[in-house]
């Protein structure tokens, strides 16, 4: 049975690595709750930092925190990245092994999500292609580690300042050698920000599934709404028009002079997508 990990706000666990002070609530979903902590590790020694508390309670979900942990540990044993959130550390603590926690950076400016419901029109469009680049080299810079991300879209973007992005939230990534086939969990995965493919096969190929949320992210940063609910053409009307030609001009010409290109990388077949120049040339130095 899972335990509940909302609700600790203002509760404390004591811990090995010090006294942890659940602050405010940061964040919440089906991968548990994040919380701003204030971290007491001696009489005069203190740190704030975002935890995540996620839910160890049956054999499911002990395999995925410790899938999340394998995978931020790959990535603290790399270089640290400017458009990856800072990773700390995770613990079980011992007087409630039930819970998993993961430490991270704080990200002082919230999420992309909130930055886009808190304004009355979308992100200015400069401004939106400044943060889907940022989001691209994140991305180049995983996939060059075979680290799939898997669940790309507003509120896993965290803003570490105005001007520049994080990507946050490793719950359902995924380390792969296959490039043909990048499994995903399908009972968790936000699928309004999944390629058509997946609706088919419940899969990716190569790093498919990561750019084409980040795609209908910049998309959404743009216009505030997401183009359709799915990708399928057999279950959504908007897509289906979207997959023959038709689609409103009034909704995508708000993308500009990026439109054409957009459209490019939204392809219905993946081998048609376009990919980002500057995905392609940042994942290259990032190989090398």
């Amino acid at each position: 049975m899972t335990v509940v990990t909302s609700g600790l706000t203002g509760c404390f666990i004591n811990t090995l690595s010090g006294l942890i002070l659940f602050q405010d609530t940061l964040g919440f979903g089906s991968f548990g709750t994040v919380y701003k902590a204030h971290i007491t590790t001696g009489e005069d020694t203190f740190w704030s930092s975002a935890v995540k508390v996620v839910s160890r309670c049956t054999e499911d979900e002990a395999s995925d925190y410790q899938n999340e942990v394998g995978i931020l540990q790959r990535l603290k044993s790399q270089s640290q990245h400017s458009h990856i959130v800072g990773y700390r550390g995770s613990l079980i603590p011992q007087e409630d092994p039930r819970l998993g926690l993961h430490f991270f950076d704080l990200a002082l400016h919230g999420s992309l999500q909130d930055l886009i419901k808190n304004r009355v029109s979308g992100l200015p469009l400069d401004q939106a292609w400044s943060f889907f680049e940022q989001i691209l080299d994140g991305l180049a810079f995983l996939h060059a580690k075979l680290i799939f991300h898997n669940d790309i879209k507003p509120a896993n973007i965290l803003l570490n300042s105005p001007e520049s992005i994080q990507i946050a939230d490793f719950g359902l990534a995924t380390f792969s050698e296959n490039l043909y086939d990048i499994p995903t969990n399908s009972s968790s995965v936000t699928t309004s920000f999944h390629p058509p493919e997946y609706f088919a096969y419940e899969e990716f190929q190569s790093d498919d599934g990561d750019l084409w949320a980040a795609t209908i992210t910049l998309v959404r940063m743009v216009t505030q709404e997401r183009p359709w609910s799915l990708a399928c053409d057999k279950e959504d009307f908007e897509y289906n028009l979207f997959k023959n030609g038709d689609y409103s001009e009034e909704y995508w010409g708000q993308l500009v002079e990026h439109k054409d290109q957009v459209l490019r990388f939204l392809a219905f077949e993946p081998s048609d997508r376009e990919r980002p120049i500057l995905y392609v040339q940042n994942k290259k130095r990032y190989l090398e």
